[in-house]
């Protein structure tokens, strides 16, 4: 047998050191690598473990690696990386190093909802937990496990936060398990009703009052509130708004809290009898003041200015509204949000104006849709515009732009709405021009086979037909 030099043993170890130092910058490169780019790592990784199967910290770098991942993929490839991060734990049950990596990729697997990998990963976790029974951190990622493990039922959910709050009474300090039941009684508040689901708001309220520096807590709590409001009458959802405006104040460090109450307003102000939408706009405003860099204010503020447009009737003051509108979509990268409300904006102003205005309008509509293409709402905002630029063209002209809403409704086969724009387009080209009957009503009845159950088309078609049938035409 070859005798190994004192030499060779050093020059060996200096391999081993470069190949571990290697394996962990391409796990620490996983936090912010693409799906592709993280496979690429991780065959490197395990191609590396493999050939020094018997390095401890090689052994760690992989078992972190397939944890990382799972995180990354869709259900059918996080259940394979799952399977063999069990085997990789089962194979090297004396290697304690790795089961931090192991309980965040059993935690990662049950959050992709599936039910049995979701039971076996949450198994796994209890199996880590009673291991290491002093440590937080197993609790933790045994609770994450538990709070994704349930179905959309209450009895599922209660059972879940009664597992969780066992968790916490061990480790009542821990704002993670803390952060793992608020979002449980959030989740249980959606599905619970009347004095159910006040009850477990005002737990959560509890809860996060205990921990002000957990924004996981604040933000859960804002939802909840939201969501609440969202059902309820004008009375009730104002005392509720009180309650989200309190927010801001009771959980200064949690900027989520402050974005909660502007979601808030915003929910308000589109409910049937609520304070003036112009009060609503002006809350939102001074909470953007305050907050410039928050975009979900931003979005709230400028959701509620599209909001505004829409109840105001002097073309002037849906023009400074719009120039608001516009002034935040160029402030925000023109990011789809902004440019959803933009176009939104856009199709107010093009049904106050004509001519040559109404067809700039409408051309800057068309950037939207070719610049975010697949956005439901900005392709829905466009067909509207051409529905409204038909409406105000001569006659030929709006053939031809009826024409193109035909085809943006053949593009769009998904989007229920565009079809009954085109639907009142050709009833209102009809009625100007008679001549065209036969042709409008063929391509509309061919757009309708697509559209069987859309009810809103087929009340404008049977409308349609009727005014034809009574005028004889």
């Amino acid at each position: 047998m070859e005798q190994r030099t004192p030499h060779s043993q050093k020059t060996d170890l200096v391999i081993i050191e470069a190949y571990i130092n290697e394996a962990q910058e391409m796990c620490q490169a996983l936090d912010s690598q693409t799906l592709t780019e993280a496979v690429k790592s991780i065959k490197k990784i395990s191609r590396l473990h493999k050939n020094n199967s018997k390095v401890v910290m090689l052994q760690n770098c992989y078992a972190l690696a397939l944890s990382k991942i799972i995180k990354l993929q869709d259900l059918a490839d996080a259940k394979a990386t799952g399977e063999t991060l069990i085997e990789f734990a089962q194979k090297h049950p004396d290697n304690y190093e790795i089961h931090p990596a192991f309980a965040e990729g059993m935690a990662a697997l049950a959050e992709k909802k599936d039910w049995a990998s979701g039971a076996e990963a949450v198994d796994n976790l209890s199996k880590l937990y009673l291991l290491h029974l002093d440590d937080a951190f197993y609790a933790q990622q045994y609770a994450k496990g538990i709070a994704s493990h349930t179905t959309e039922s209450v009895a599922s959910q209660v059972a879940a936060i009664e597992s969780i709050e066992s968790l916490f009474e061990r480790f009542p300090e821990s704002i993670e398990l803390a952060s793992t039941i608020s979002g449980a009684l959030f989740k249980l508040s959606t599905l619970e009703s009347g004095e159910d689901r006040a009850n477990t708001i005002n737990k959560l309220e509890k809860l996060a009052t205990r921990f002000p520096s957990s924004a996981k807590a604040a933000k859960d709590l804002g939802k909840a509130l939201i969501e609440l409001l969202k059902e309820q009458e004008t009375e009730e959802a104002d005392l509720t708004l009180r309650r989200l405006s309190n927010l801001g104040v009771s959980f200064p460090q949690a900027p989520e809290a402050v974005e909660a109450f502007s979601e808030g307003i915003y929910e308000f102000s589109q409910k049937d009898g609520s304070k003036n939408i112009a009060e609503c706009v002006g809350m939102i405003a001074e909470l953007y003041e305050v907050h410039p860099d928050s975009k979900a204010i931003a979005i709230n503020y400028t959701k509620a200015l599209v909001s505004l447009s829409y109840t105001q009737s002097n073309y002037e003051d849906i023009k400074r509204t719009f120039d608001k509108i516009a002034e935040m979509s160029v402030l925000h990268l023109n990011s789809a949000e902004f440019v959803q409300s933009y176009a939104l904006g856009l199709v107010n102003l093009l049904a106050k104006q004509t001519g040559a205005e109404a067809e700039a309008t409408a051309d800057l509509l068309s950037k939207c849709y070719m610049s975010h293409p697949g956005n439901q709402a900005i392709t829905f905002a466009y067909g509207r515009g051409l529905f409204c630029l038909a409406d105000r063209q001569d006659v030929e002209a709006a053939k031809e732009t009826l024409q193109i809403l035909r085809l943006i409704c053949i593009a769009n086969p998904k989007n229920e709405q565009l079809p009954v724009q085109f639907a009142m387009g050709v009833s209102n080209i009809i009625a100007r021009d008679v001549s065209c009957k036969d042709i409008f009503l063929t391509m509309l009845n061919t757009i309708m086979r697509s559209h069987k159950s859309n009810q809103d088309l087929v009340d404008v078609y049977n409308r349609l037909v009727k005014t034809i049938i009574r005028a004889g035409i």
